[in-house]
Formats: C-alpha cells, structure tokens, sequence
C-alpha cells in the first residue's frame, strides 16, 4: 500500500521531468505528440461509452480519466519551458567557472607565503561569512515575502472573486465525482480556490529557489536538495487535498529538471549506501506506514498532523531514493540481453486502451485480453510472422 500510493504517481512525474530536460524536442513539438496521445485515447474511451450506451455527455471528466494525466503533463512542459534553457545556461556557466578556478597556479615570492596566505585565509573566511548571510537573508526574505503575499493578499483575493466561476467551470466539465476534488457547491468552490493557493505558494517557491539560488550558491549540487526539502516540509505543515495532484506533479518535474541539470549533492555516494541497505530502506518504509490505513491517502488525504507526516516521509524516501540511485535499480540487461524493449510499445498501448478494456469486458475476461497483447506486440515489434 505504502509503496504504491508514494512511488508509482511520482516515478512517472520524476521520469517525466527527467525526459522532458533531456529532449532535444522543441516544446511545440512535445506537446504535439502528448496531444495525439491524448486525443487516440479519449476516442478509446468515448468509443468504450457508446458502445456500452452510457450517458458520456453528462460526464465527460471520467470519459477523459486517466489522459488527464497526459493532459497535466503537457500542462506542466508548458509551465516548466522557460526553466529548461535557463537551468542549461546555469550548467553551462558553472563548467566555465569549474575550468576558470582549476587554471595553472600562480606563483608566490617564499618570504611572503605564509603572512599572504594567512591573510587570504581570514580575508576567504570573512568573505565566505558576508556570503552565507547576505544569501541567507535573499533566499529567506523571498520565501517569507512570499508566503506572506499568498496568504494575505492572493488567497483571500480569489477566494472572494474566483470561486463562482471555478463553480461553474467544474459543471460544465462534469465533475462529479468527488475523488478528484472538484468542489460541487459555492462553499467547498471557495475552499477550492484557497487549497490551490496554498499549492501555487510550493510550486512558487520551488522557481524561486531554482532562478535564484544559483546566484547564491557556490554548489549547484544543493539547490535539489533545497527542493526536496521545501516541497515535503510544505507537505507536512500543511494540509493538501486530493485535488493538489497536478501541482505536485509539476514540482517534481521540477525537481527533475532541476537534478538532471545541476545535479545532487553528494548523489553517488548516497546511491551506494540504498543500493547497499536497500533492504533497511523497506524496513524504514514499513515503520513509517500506519498500520490501520488501508485506504487510499492520496484521494482522501489525513487532516491528521502524524498520519499527514508519516505519508509524506514515505513519499520523501521513495524519491529520494530514486534521485539517487535511479539508475542502479534497474539492470541494462533487461533490455540489450533478454530483449525486452518492447514493453516500451506495449505499457503505450495499454495506458492507452486499458480503460475502455474494463468498461467493455467484464473480468476476468478484460485481464486477459490485456495480457494477450503482449504476444501481440511482441511479434509486431519484432517484425516475426504471425
């Protein structure tokens, strides 16, 4: 349960962010391809909804279901864009700072050495301390002015003014189910609105630590780890409801991004210990799991503080856990040796059908229609005769 509800969601934000810093693809380009996925799969859908003559116009949310996904995906390149060349020029500029520091050694008269280098040595510290103040007080002072805008200016402000037309937004998308968050009456339409500021004041925070830190921050290696630990101390202090999944989502892309570009403190070290203590890690996680939920905590999160807590350092490990070691858990083999690249094709197009699958067979002939296909992409990847 705990591995499920804190890895499967965020390994595919994660991933996704990591392909989207690594594509050489132009962000129109992206986008075209994630629509047609989009749109073959909500044909899919609505098809499975004809044919089984269900009332698809009253409730095309949960025609659309899990493309929304694809949709807050391309939601989230769109926003994430801007941060692409900028994170690219920030690498680009430390590699020239790296080779500008490590040129040749200039060299010294002797009878001066040692009283110069003294004198560099409290100069480097007195300068190091004016740094480390003047950036504690930026990047401190920012993520305090804007934790005071949101709650004191930007929430109370769309609150008042924002909350009938999300109202009328969400009827007319058909939302009416509650498990996705989308409020059904004026009251919980404010509420709405104000759980979404609180989710924009992480994500905000998050780009501000991204565009400024850099100019703060000697080690770009710290600035993921700046993330990781502003997103899940917001995720512990204060309540998120179901609806806020699209918000993390584009805060872990981010923090992809943001890892993939500038890299992560200390990553391969880290890397060796969970490859090494993996099985202390799962231990860990079967502590921090309350042993009486057996619900899911991400459509009905916890009002409790402790439970709240508990899923969100769950959460914390697992992602922490692949940032660090991602690449080590998986053997290359299992795609040069034992040839199975083609699941690449085949977990498309189940994604893609899996929904109308279940809405038009009924079990278990539904599974296993599904696990038919993987023969049958397999020879069609493989260009076997049938």
């Amino acid at each position: 349960m705990s591995f499920g509800q804190s890895w499967c969601l965020q390994y595919l934000f994660l991933v996704s962010g990591v392909c989207f810093a690594m594509s050489g693809r132009s962000l129109v380009s992206y986008e075209s391809r994630l629509a047609m996925y989009v749109g073959l799969g909500v044909f899919v859908n609505w098809s499975a909804w004809v044919v089984m003559s269900l009332d698809w116009r009253n409730d095309m949310f949960n025609v659309v279901f899990h493309l929304w996904f694809v949709v807050g995906l391309m939601a989230c390149c769109a926003a994430l864009a801007p941060l692409r060349p900028y994170l690219h020029w920030v690498r680009e500029r430390n590699r020239k700072l790296q080779l500008t520091e490590h040129g040749p050694a200039t060299t010294q008269s002797p009878s001066r050495g040692v009283e110069s280098g003294e004198d560099r040595s409290a100069a480097q510290r007195s300068a190091d301390r004016d740094y480390f103040v003047n950036a504690l007080a930026v990047i401190g002072g920012g993520l305090l002015a804007l934790m005071l805008l949101f709650n004191m200016v930007i929430s109370p402000m769309l609150a008042k003014f924002a909350a009938p037309y999300v109202l009328h937004f969400s009827q007319e998308i058909g939302g009416k189910d509650s498990m996705w968050g989308i409020p059904q009456d004026s009251g919980e339409s404010q509420a709405f609105v104000a759980d979404m500021c609180t989710y924009c004041l992480l994500t905000c925070s998050n780009v501000f630590l991204v565009v400024v830190c850099p100019f703060y921050v000697r080690d770009t290696g710290l600035i993921g780890w700046a993330l990781l630990l502003n997103t899940y101390a917001h995720r512990i202090l204060f309540y998120r409801g179901s609806n806020e999944r699209p918000f993390h989502g584009l805060d872990l892309m981010m923090l992809a991004m943001t890892c993939y570009y500038l890299g992560l403190k200390h990553r391969q070290k880290l890397g060796e210990y969970v490859i090494r203590y993996w099985f202390a890690i799962i231990f860990l996680c079967a502590l921090l799991w309350p042993p009486s939920v057996m619900e899911r905590l991400d459509e009905h999160p916890p009002h409790d503080a402790g439970v709240r807590a508990r899923f969100a350092l769950l959460e914390f490990v697992y992602v922490t856990a692949f940032l660090v070691a991602g690449e080590r858990l998986v053997q290359p083999e299992i795609f040069t040796q034992d040839k199975m690249d083609f699941l690449n094709e085949w977990a498309l197009l189940i994604f893609l059908i899996h929904k109308a699958v279940h809405i038009i067979l009924a079990p278990p002939f539904n599974w296993l229609f599904l696990v038919c296909t993987i023969p049958a992409v397999y020879v069609a990847r493989r260009g076997l005769p049938v």
